[in-house]
């Protein structure tokens, strides 16, 4: 045995990885521990594991989980597969694609060659590629993988990888057109277990046409897949894609199209919580577009509260700037806790100089702050939305003035409200009273507004309206959540079986003590 010296130099091949090795290697020779120059040798010959390995083997067991499902029907394990592929589809480079493809998938399929192509235009991983010796598989995975090779469901797995990885990569021209083929490949199949893979194709399908300028050809082709879907009795399909056609729609404005879709079809109840907080956000928006505030409101409250908690920051924020402007137009003031929110703050900042300017009714500042944040509200798409409110703001600033003078003149009330003109100030004076923003009658004789005293809010129906809101929602939520709630499968059906059993076992028991009995 020869022992290795304490202070001996690290070799040049010597890595880092491997530093905690060499100082447990000095403290167990201070102990008079001997170490053998073959372990020392194993442990310099230990190099570390490509990143890419890794995520090749999780690949890999993907896909075996993926042709699990298929041959157990269970719908689970391929939504699960589709869990655990969102770490890859962040790191997935080119050299992982292009030997899972060659792994997986049958070069004799007629997409293999274009999308084997789109892999070699991808870039390759910053951390380097791994040698091909460290890409073999277990003996006990190649039969598995073979069979898995012949299952569509595996094939539109991978191919929707790729056009996920080139929509990371913004290659939206080249993940359209392999959009495409892959949508026509699908079609080709009435597979049930293809029905969750397709509704994320058809996902990274609308949103390559989106990005690439081809927004408006595809609606007729997912017209056609949601009436397939509806066919097929296909729910995540049937959800994924009416959520599809109405982004769609509220894209171009064609809002009354998307009111005509959602009245002539359904929305399933048994799909996911995230495709249910994306229909009631385009409804709310719907709604908001066609003066519904009330409804919108109440959409767009229940999405934000089904919204995940830690994740779809993005959509959460799209939701809150919408509603805050509903709110406004209903004339209620949002919280302030809203725009002071930690992570929100710097994107609400917007909306909060809007809300201030609604709230004191200046309708100078209003124009002003409408002016400087327009590029804000246009790219959120709420300018249309946030241009609304001159009304209500010339609606909160006339109920001041009414609170504050018992008898104004209208020129004054046009001066303060920069409305231009008395006749202008006299037709806003009128509709406001008619629609019983304030409790005033107009002099035409003196031409001035004398406002009526001050009712007391409780002697009105205003408090037995807002406490009939607060019951409704209380009531809606109750009953969603009796709808959501899950039970075991049979459990019933259990306990009768083990009651009846039960009741065996006692007949049988009393027909034993019956027999015995007789024969003594």
């Amino acid at each position: 045995t020869i022992v290795l010296p304490r202070h001996a130099s690290s070799p040049p091949h010597f890595r880092p990885s491997i530093m905690a090795d060499a100082e447990a290697m000095d403290v167990a020779e201070e102990k008079g521990t001997s170490q053998t120059l073959d372990s020392a040798d194993a442990t310099e010959a230990a190099e570390p594991v490509p990143s890419v390995v890794p995520l090749y083997k999780r690949l890999i067991a993907n896909v075996l989980l993926l042709s699990k499902a298929v041959e157990a029907s269970n719908v689970q394990l391929v939504e699960r597969t589709l869990r655990y592929t969102t770490q890859l589809r962040k790191k997935a480079y080119r050299q992982l694609l292009k030997k899972a493809l060659t792994t997986c998938v049958s070069s004799n399929d007629s997409l293999y060659e274009g999308f084997t192509k789109a892999v070699d235009s991808l870039p390759e991983d910053p951390a380097g590629e791994a040698p091909d010796d460290a890409f073999r598989l277990n003996p006990s995975e190649k039969p598995a993988l073979e069979t898995a090779k012949e299952l569509p469901e595996v094939t539109v797995y991978l191919y929707n990888l790729v056009l996920s990885v080139m929509l990371r990569e913004r290659q939206f021209a080249d993940a359209a057109a392999g959009g495409n083929l892959l949508v026509e490949y699908l079609q080709r199949w009435n597979r049930r277990s293809l029905d969750v893979l397709g509704s994320k194709v058809y996902q990274n399908y609308s949103f390559a046409h989106e990005k690439a300028g081809s927004y408006a050809d595809i609606r007729l082709v997912l017209l056609r897949a949601h009436r397939t879907a509806c066919l097929q009795h296909n729910e995540i399909g049937r959800a994924v894609l009416l959520n599809l056609l109405l982004r769609n729609y509220l894209a171009f404005n064609a809002v009354d199209h998307a009111y005509k879709l959602v009245d002539k079809s359904d929305f399933p109840e048994s799909v996911s919580n995230n495709q249910l907080c994306r229909y009631l956000y385009y409804l709310g928006r719907m709604q908001t577009v066609q003066l519904d505030y009330s409804d919108a409101h109440l959409r767009l409250q229940q999405a934000l509260r089904k919204a995940p908690t830690t994740t779809a920051s993005g959509f959460k924020l799209q939701t809150q700037k919408l509603q805050i402007l509903v709110q406004l137009l209903m004339g209620d003031i949002p919280e302030r806790k809203i725009f002071l929110q930690k992570g929100t703050r710097e994107q609400l900042a917007s909306y909060y100089r809007l809300t201030q300017a609604v709230r004191e009714g200046e309708i100078q500042r209003f124009y002003k702050v409408l002016a400087e944040e327009a590029t804000n509200f246009r790219r959120d798409g709420n300018y249309v939305i946030a241009q609304r409110l001159a009304h209500n703001v010339i609606k909160i600033g006339l109920r001041r003035i009414s609170v504050s003078y018992s008898r104004i003149h209208l020129d004054d009330i046009a001066k303060i409200l920069s409305l231009g003109s008395t006749r202008a100030a006299e037709h806003v004076v009128a509709k406001a009273i008619r629609d019983g923003v304030i409790d005033a009658v107009i002099d035409h004789d003196t031409r001035s507004m004398i406002s009526n005293e001050r009712l007391n809010v409780y002697d009105t129906e205003e408090p037995q309206v807002a406490f009939h809101r607060r019951i409704v929602f209380c009531l809606d939520l109750h009953n969603e959540a009796v709808r959501s709630m899950q039970y075991p499968a049979d459990a019933y059906k259990s306990k009768q079986q083990k009651r009846k059993d039960e009741e065996v076992d006692e007949e049988e028991l009393a027909k034993e003590l019956a027999e015995a009995e007789m024969d003594e």
